[in-house]
């Protein structure tokens, strides 16, 4: 029994459909409006399409996913380099009135990389450069 082009791509279309109301669905769930559709089959696939979203709600989007994975760093990086990185920050966050007192290079992991220690901080300078690192990446994100 043989299925026709058309036949594969109606199936496709409506696997797209069926994902992305799921996908609304999940987003919906988290207090996310984001305007999704089955869109046209690509290379014999099914696909969805995401419309044009509001910058707001592309940030809340970033919010709701988290950060991405970890990856596993390789040591290429020297003790001077990471050295250098400290006093970089350093001087950073004390031009912008933040200090993080365990601030520091913590030494090489068992791949060889070598790591620096961001240490601890009182919750209110926390969230000063957690406010910091967003106006930052905002401000990024629109150059």
């Amino acid at each position: 029994m043989s299925v026709s082009p058309e036949e594969s791509r109606e199936v496709a279309r409506g696997i797209g459909a069926r994902l992305a109301g799921e996908l609304q669905a999940a987003l919906a769930a988290r207090g996310l409006h984001v305007p999704v559709r089955g869109g046209e089959p690509v290379g014999g696939r099914a696909c969805v399409e995401v419309q044009p979203l509001p910058y707001e709600t592309v940030l809340r989007l970033v919010d709701a996913l988290g950060p991405p994975p970890l990856r596993c760093v390789r040591g290429d990086d020297s003790e001077q380099e990471a050295e250098d990185a400290v006093r970089s920050l350093r001087r950073a966050l004390f031009a912008a009135g933040v200090v993080l007192p365990s601030l520091r290079v913590e030494g090489r992991t068992a791949t060889g990389a070598v790591l620096v220690a961001l240490g601890g901080a009182p919750p209110r300078t926390v969230h000063r450069l957690a406010a910091m690192v967003a106006r930052g990446a905002r401000a990024g994100r629109r150059g």
